[in-house]
């Protein structure tokens, strides 16, 4: 994943922790990198609820390493 790529995931979750809901998801929505695609999906489902807390990636069943 590129730096602006990176960048667009950073902003996606500062947006969402601050409960800026749309703008986190209009972000999310157009990042294609399918390799993201699992982090994409968690954050939509926080911010789907509304959720402002920090949350932990789990990726096939483990904490994820970043």
């Amino acid at each position: 994943m590129n730096s602006s790529k990176d960048y667009n995931l950073f902003h996606a979750e500062l947006l969402r922790e601050s409960g800026r809901f749309d703008e986190a998801k209009g972000i999310l929505m157009q990042h294609d990198n399918e390799d993201d695609r699992w982090v994409v999906e968690s954050m939509i489902q926080h911010i789907d609820k509304h959720d402002t807390l920090p949350f932990l990636l789990i990726h096939d069943g483990e904490k994820a390493k970043i």
